[in-house]
C-alpha cells in the first residue's frame, strides 16, 4: 500500500522495500491453529543474540521468558493468538515473532505458517504432551488436536542453544562434541554439519548445529550454555 492506501504493484527483483524498524527486544511465540481454536503454546525469549553485518544470530532462547513477567507472558500469547486470528490462519502451526516496545507493548514482526527452526519442535512437544507429526496430521486431517491436549508436567526451564560459523566454507575439524552429552539438562544434540560438509555461514538461518535442555533455573541453563560455548567449534 503506498502512502495514501493505494496498492502499488511490487517486484522484489527490481525494487527495494524499506519498512520501519521496531525497536525493543524479541520474541517469538508458537501457536497452534485448528479450524475453530488457537493455542498459543509457548512464548521464548531470545536472550542472547549476536548481531553480525550480514545477519543476526540467535544463540540462546529460553522458555518460560526470563525477561517478562507472567502477565506480560500472558500478554504476548493473547496478542500472539489475535494477531493471526486477524490473518485467518486455521490447521496449521505459526511462528510468531514480536518485539517488546519501549513503551511495554508487543509489536508484530512476522507471522510464518510454519514451525519455527532449530529445536522448536521439541519445544512444542515439550508443551503439550504430543509429537509435532500428530500435531500436523490432525490439523491436515481437519480434526481438533486440543482434544488431546493435557498440562505436561515438566521442568521449570528449557533452553534452545543454536551453533554458528563466523563464515562459509567446508568444515575440517570440529570441537570436542562429545563432551556435551554429560552436560546436566541434555535433552537433544542436532548436529547438522560434519567434517566434509560445506556450511553456508553467511547465512542466518545456517544452524550448525542446535541443543535443546533443561534446568531447574535460568542460571542453570546459562551455566550449562557457557560450559557448550567452550567446546563447540568448528574450523574451516
Amino acid at each position: 500500500m503506498g502512502p495514501a492506501g493505494d496498492s502499488i504493484e511490487y517486484d522484489p527483483n527490481t525494487m527495494l522495500l524499506a519498512e520501519e524498524a521496531i525497536p525493543g527486544k524479541e520474541y517469538s511465540v508458537e501457536c497452534i491453529c485448528g479450524a475453530q481454536n488457537i493455542w498459543p503454546v509457548q512464548v521464548h525469549d531470545k536472550v542472547i543474540i549476536t548481531e553480525k553485518s550480514f545477519a543476526v544470530h540467535e544463540n540462546l532462547l529460553v522458555t518460560p521468558p526470563v525477561t517478562l513477567t507472567a502477565q506480560q507472558t500472558e500478554e504476548m500469547k493473547d496478542y500472539a493468538a489475535r494477531c493471526v486470528r486477524t490473518l485467518g490462519l486455521k490447521n496449521c502451526v505459526c511462528h510468531v515473532e514480536i518485539r517488546l516496545s519501549r513503551d511495554g507493548k508487543p509489536v508484530l514482526i512476522e507471522v510464518n505458517p510454519r514451525v519455527g527452526g532449530a529445536d522448536i519442535k521439541r519445544s512444542l512437544q515439550q508443551a503439550t504432551g504430543r509429537s509435532f507429526e500428530q500435531i500436523v496430521l490432525e490439523l491436515a486431517l481437519g480434526q481438533d488436536p486440543f482434544r488431546h491436549f493435557k498440562t505436561v508436567k515438566k521442568a521449570p526451564w528449557h533452553g534452545m542453544a543454536c551453533f554458528f560459523t563466523d563464515k562459509s566454507g567446508v568444515v575440517s575439524a570440529t570441537g570436542s562434541h562429545g563432551q556435551l552429552a554429560s552436560l546436566p539438562g541434555i535433552i537433544s544434540i542436532t548436529e547438522n554439519v560434519a567434517p566434509g560438509d560445506y556450511v553456508g555461514g553467511d547465512f542466518e538461518e545456517m544452524f550448525a548445529m542446535s541443543v535443546w535442555f533443561s534446568g531447574a533455573s535460568w542460571q542453570e541453563l546459562s551455566d550449562t550454555y557457557m560450559k557448550m560455548k567452550s567446546v563447540v567449534r568448528y574450523h574451516l
